[in-house]
């Protein structure tokens, strides 16, 4: 963060990319501010997701269940390539799958006709990063013990603590009217004449 004279301007924030040491021909310019676009990305993709205050990655929102289930998507704006995963458990940066999906979107020629995915979701996700070597071999309950934080925890049982009450409420409240609406249906006795 760069340092600021008076209280009253805005910080400013920069990042800094080398793309290799000695000289670079100017004809090579166009590529090598591509690269550093994608690699300024790409750092920022996988900086904000290891950060429990973005809500990305860790300190993510959790499941019902408890569980974090990432989703990350990425498009190459000239192409209109994209890779994207979603409800991907135990990951700890979906962004990292979803470019290489990408990666092969670009890079890679169909092999005997097919065409390499875009978009892979939950636990066949999983096993095509493990497949590709990106998923490291730390198990699905360790990653997700990193992924939640004292926070996503703390929310996450206030919320459950509240469905459960409104649940509650919800059972009293059915079995009330089924009371009544029996109640109703049943028919009075017949006075007897005399």
């Amino acid at each position: 963060m760069a340092e600021s004279s008076s209280s009253d301007e805005t910080p400013t924030f920069f990042v800094a990319v080398h793309v290799g040491a000695g000289y670079q021909a100017p004809s090579n310019e166009k590529a090598l501010r591509s690269a550093m676009k994608r690699a300024c990305l790409a750092a920022a993709a996988v900086l904000t997701r290891d950060d429990p205050h973005t809500n990305a990655g860790r300190g993510s929102n959790l499941t019902e269940d408890g569980l974090v289930e990432s989703d990350a998507s990425i498009m190459d704006g000239e192409s209109g390539a994209f890779g994207a995963v979603g409800a991907i458990p135990g990951v700890r940066n979906a962004i990292q799958l979803a470019a290489s999906l990408l990666k092969d979107q670009l890079m890679e020629s169909s092999v005997l006709g097919c065409i390499p995915p875009s978009f892979l979701v939950g636990e066949g996700a999983r096993n095509w990063a493990k497949s590709k070597g990106i998923v490291a071999a730390k198990s699905k309950t360790e990653v997700d013990k990193w992924l939640r934080t004292r926070k996503t925890i703390s929310h996450w049982q206030k919320y459950k603590a509240i469905i459960a009450r409104m649940e509650e409420k919800a059972t009293v409240l059915a079995a009330e009217c089924s009371r009544i609406v029996q109640q109703d249906a049943s028919p009075e006795p017949i006075a007897a004449s005399g």
